[in-house]
């Protein structure tokens, strides 16, 4: 997990995804960020996480997931890093 804070700024954790949804149909979802992200299954199948070298960029997923029709909706976003100076 230290490992990934220090090069992820954040991760989004999918989870309910509903059985036959694959993390190639996840990757194909979030095609606009596919040179900003790191996909992995989860502890269970139903599980995904997609991690972002950038925490703007997170925030811009996350928002898309959530106002676009998607079998991944329920998903939250985890920061690895703290601002610097706040």
């Amino acid at each position: 997990e230290s490992k990934m804070s220090s090069i992820f700024e954040a991760s989004l954790l999918i989870s309910n995804v509903v059985r036959g949804n694959t993390i190639d149909q996840l990757k194909k979802f979030l095609a606009n960020f596919k040179n900003e992200i790191y996909t992995e299954k989860g502890q269970t199948p139903s599980t995904f996480k997609v991690h972002f070298y950038s925490w703007q960029r997170a925030k811009e997923a996350l928002s898309y997931i959530q106002y676009t029709p998607n079998p991944f909706s329920n998903c939250s976003l985890v920061r690895h890093q703290k601002e610097v100076g706040t």
